[in-house]
């Protein structure tokens, strides 16, 4: 700046006079201008430049040019011997950001660097994207608006690295850069209250950018939703929950204010207890049960409300597992000392499952111990055989199905013996008409017959001094004499 026309002019009562002189000024040149990139792949970019407008007093005698990756302090020098204003550089690393820099050289050495303004990413020429998917306003106030959106379709052949989202007032055309990034989701916090607001977004990938996707108008504040529910992730009008497990049902929710959640169970509201809780918070409301049993099962209701409305969802829970037990009462038949047979019904909760078999067992204690009968059992009887005579046993019978063995029925006790007990002995048996040969014997009828029509009656007879004792008949005889 100091170069140029000076002159000095001199002056007394006599007269002045003025000589000139020009000074020209030698330095470093200027920054090389319009730096740009011409074209680029995963592996070589085309650099573009113009010269410095200040050449600094001498001709540019070459160019340096230098790179740098994105993320890095450091520059490295590419080539510090380049004549012309355009240079290929090889071997990039595909997939990294690059900046690229320029610099001047004269007589009096090297000038201030001319920039390219923006990275560019080491990558093969690629498709335009998709826009984003989905994009919508999850919640406005006076203060800020939230974003969220998914990914497009199609990247374009090439990676997504980022979406840009702008804004504009809905009486401006002038868009307004607010961010980018790389995240499915954004918060604009510069807005004006009660202000209406128009809103797009695109997709960039490696090489290009999609079309917008726009939203609006978008007003900065307090919004009123109504409470609804999301039942999509419910798998229809019954839930199937198997018995013994840990179970939860999360059912997202939105509305502004923010909805509460309640739960009922049947007809009342839900009891929580150390197994059965609930949980509301973050859009989800969510019921747990843990250790499930088969009395969970049935028809439970979520109701979300705010000042705008309410919306109530019912779940009706279905509880598989094991099968309840068979129903009795066990009737016990055909008793013998040796065997008995077993009747009972099928269970009336087969858990959800078919009964495959039953499972029998006996005890001879009084239920201390208990002994396998047979555990393939397919119908609802069974003859139990090698009974001990004249034992007392208890029996218990459980349905089987994929799940597991269920709870047992249990029968009362049984002695294994005949279904009667052995007369009593006949009453006053008397001696008459005794001869040399022959003497007549007489009785009464048994006081007790046992249980049982009395068909006969043995007579038998020993000497004296003997222990012997003979039958006088073989056939019994139905006379008392």
């Amino acid at each position: 700046d100091d170069a140029g026309k000076y002159e000095l002019t001199v002056e007394n009562p006599h007269g002045k006079k003025t000589i000139g002189t020009y000074v020209k000024v030698y330095d470093t040149p200027g920054p090389p201008e319009e730096v740009v990139v011409k074209g680029a792949t995963s592996k070589t970019a085309v650099i573009d430049w113009d010269p410095p407008s200040k050449d600094g007093g001498k001709p540019v005698n070459n160019y340096v040019l230098e790179k740098k990756i994105v993320g890095r302090h450091t520059w490295s020098t590419v080539d510090d011997n380049i004549v012309k204003t355009a240079y290929t550089v090889y071997n990039l690393i595909e997939g990294n950001q690059y900046l690229f820099r320029v610099i001047a050289e004269n007589d009096f050495g090297y000038g201030e660097p001319g920039e390219l303004p923006e990275p560019i990413f080491a990558a093969d020429p690629v498709d335009q994207p998709d826009p984003p998917k989905k994009f919508e306003v999850t919640e406005t106030s006076p203060t800020h608006i939230s974003l969220r959106w998914t990914k497009p379709d199609y990247d374009g052949g090439s990676r997504i690295t980022s979406y840009i989202v702008e804004m504009r007032f809905t009486d401006s055309e002038e868009w307004v850069k607010c961010t980018q990034i790389n995240a499915l989701r954004y918060t604009i916090t510069e807005v004006i209250p009660n202000q209406d607001y128009m809103l797009r977004i695109f997709a960039q990938n490696t090489g290009a950018m999609s079309v917008p996707k726009e939203i609006g108008p978008v007003t900065a504040k307090e919004p009123i939703m109504p409470a609804t529910l999301d039942l999509s992730a419910l798998p229809g009008d019954e839930v199937i929950v198997k018995q013994g497990s840990d179970w939860t049902i999360s059912i997202p929710y939105q509305g502004y204010p923010a909805p509460t959640a309640q739960w009922f169970r049947g007809m009342g509201n839900l009891r929580e207890t150390n197994r059965v809780s609930t949980k509301t918070g973050g859009g989800v409301t969510m019921l747990s049960i843990r250790q499930v049993l088969k009395a969970d099962g049935g028809k439970y209701s979520v109701q979300v409300s705010n000042p705008a409305g309410s919306q109530t969802a019912d779940i009706n829970v279905k509880i598989i597992g094991r099968p309840g037990p068979p129903n009795g009462p066990v009737v016990i038949e055909d008793v013998t000392p040796e065997s008995c047979v077993l009747n009972w019904k099928p269970p009336t909760d087969d858990g959800g499952s078919d009964v495959t078999n039953y499972v029998i067992e006996k005890s001879d204690n009084r239920g201390a111990t208990w002994v396998y009968v047979s555990s393939g059992v397919k119908r609802h009887q069974l003859k139990v055989t090698k009974l001990t005579e004249n034992k007392e046993y208890l029996f218990k019978i459980s349905a089987e199905n994929r799940f597991g063995v269920g709870s047992p029925l249990k029968s009362d006790s049984v002695v294994a013996k005949l279904p009667y007990d052995p007369p009593s002995e006949p009453r006053n048996p008397t001696v008459s008409d005794v001869c040399r040969d022959s003497m007549t014997i007489s009785w009464e009828e048994s006081a007790s017959d046992g249980g049982s029509e009395i068909t006969g009656y043995i007579c038998e007879r020993k000497e004296r001094n003997s222990n012997r004792w003979v039958k006088i008949n073989r056939v019994p005889m139905k006379h008392l004499t």
